[in-house]
């Protein structure tokens, strides 16, 4: 959270040619409990699906043909994803199944002709980072829980297969008492898969750390616009700022003669005082990157662009 040059907002989605992802989850101050994922079908894992809900299903049961091939029998073990178009404000859900997630999927390009993994997550993911090396690919993400949020969470690994469609597995959660700002927990996905024909397979690792972190909710939320001898010249509230974000895409035109912003959030954890929370944007910087109250408890990651007059 704060300024910066650029950056990958949730709710946002871009196109990453040759990108696969997959999962792991972390929490920051703990020990990082890893999760290897078996997956006899070879499907690929390309991301997570963060719920507050058990995902009811059946263990999936492993069959075997007559040529030796593996394949999953007849049961309830998975749920079919649903995909959208580009332009759609989800790009990905599960028919039945309220949840947030983060991903990376193959999708067939028209105007490319050729198939490119498109990233894409919701508007809980903050401070994301991708990483794309020969023996594999990394997500990392960091998802802030307010006061009044969940005491739960369960990881529920995405999968797509070779057709492209994507599918949704029962996942593990993490459960917490209480609430403490800045306290974190640690978990983690990840799977490693070979390609190629037989005999010159080359192995590549998928794998994503997300941070679940608890975090004080904003209460009020005021953006300042001040000129070289501090005088403010402008503010803009809560609301104001949710209507940039939706009807303008996020770009904040400044008003001229702003040689810096100033963020001022205050909120109250219960059973403790009053507290403000203060970030600079000085001029120059592109990008305002902050926290604002969002659905189920979670704090939703939202991201200005600034666009200063010269």
């Amino acid at each position: 959270m704060g300024c910066g040059k650029m950056g990958i907002k949730g709710g946002k989605r871009m196109a990453v040619m040759g990108v696969l992802l997959a999962v792991s989850l972390a929490f920051g101050g703990c020990a990082l409990a890893r999760e290897e994922l078996e997956n006899p079908m070879k499907d690929r894992l390309v991301g997570v699906y963060l719920t507050t809900e058990y995902l009811e299903m059946e263990e999936p049961k492993i069959g075997m043909n007559w040529n030796g091939e593996l394949y999953l029998e007849d049961s309830q073990t998975q749920i079919e994803g649903i995909l959208g178009d580009l332009s759609d404000e989800s790009l990905l859900h599960f028919e039945g199944v309220e949840g947030y997630g983060i991903y990376g999927i193959r999708m067939y390009s028209e105007r490319d002709k050729s198939d490119s993994s498109v990233f894409s997550c919701d508007e809980i993911f903050a401070d994301i980072h991708l990483t794309s090396e020969d023996n594999g690919e990394k997500i990392e993400a960091v998802v802030y829980v307010g006061e009044n949020g969940p005491r739960v969470v369960y990881f529920n690994p995405i999968y797509q297969r070779e057709d492209g469609t994507v599918y949704l597995r029962q996942g593990t959660g993490l459960s917490w008492d209480g609430f403490a700002e800045g306290a974190a927990m640690s978990r983690s996905m990840k799977e490693s898969v070979s390609e190629g024909v037989k005999g010159e397979e080359t192995v590549k690792t998928f794998e994503c750390v997300i941070e679940i972190r608890q975090s004080t909710e904003p209460r009020t939320t005021e953006l300042l616009f001040l000129d070289g001898e501090n005088k403010v010249l402008e503010h803009r509230e809560e609301s104001r700022i949710r209507e940039i974000l939706e009807k303008d895409a996020g770009r904040l035109e400044v008003p001229r003669g702003t040689e810096y912003l100033l963020l001022v959030q205050s909120g109250k954890a219960q059973g403790q005082g009053a507290e403000e929370k203060r970030s600079l944007c000085n001029r120059g910087e592109e990008y305002l990157e902050f926290l604002l109250p969002g659905r189920d408890g979670f704090l939703e990651a939202v991201q200005l662009q600034i666009l200063w007059q010269q």
